[in-house]
Parts: structure tokens; C-alpha cells; sequence
């Protein structure tokens, strides 16, 4: 099963994409959701994610900047 966090700042997004996406169609496990890149970050250095639905504009830094963080911190 795949490890599936959602990062979104708008809560009504976030829950949504946590509660009616069918996650487990996909062999997905809705893991966590953040408000934020920071928070995301912080989850993702002390938990295996395998999948990151993220918004690109957020206040905290863009999805961008998460996805970047991810790939030189995380990659093999």
C-alpha cells in the first residue's frame, strides 16, 4: 500500500482530496495532510511517504519548494 500525504491551504481542499478520493482504488493510503510545506517537511524527514498531492501556491513556500526539498534530501 502506497503511503499518500496531501499538502493544500485551503482545509476544504484538503479534506476533501483526503476523504473522497478513493486512495485505495489506487493501493493508496491517505497517510496525513498538512497545511503547509514546513509541516509537510517536518512529517516527511520521520515517515515513509510514498505519493505527495501538493498545492503550488501556499504561504509557507510553494509545492515547488517541497518537491525540490524532497529531491535533494530523499532521492536515491
Amino acid at each position: 500500500m502506497y503511503d499518500v500525504i496531501v499538502v493544500e491551504d485551503k482545509k476544504i481542499t484538503r479534506e476533501g482530496l483526503m476523504h473522497l478520493v478513493d486512495w485505495g482504488s489506487i493501493g493508496g493510503y491517505a497517510a496525513a495532510s498538512f497545511a503547509g510545506a514546513n509541516a509537510a517537511i517536518a512529517y516527511i524527514d520521520h515517515h515513509h511517504v510514498d505519493l505527495i498531492v501538493t498545492d503550488i501556491a501556499m504561504p509557507d513556500g510553494s509545492g515547488l519548494d517541497l518537491l525540490q526539498y524532497v529531491y535533494e534530501h530523499l532521492s536515491l
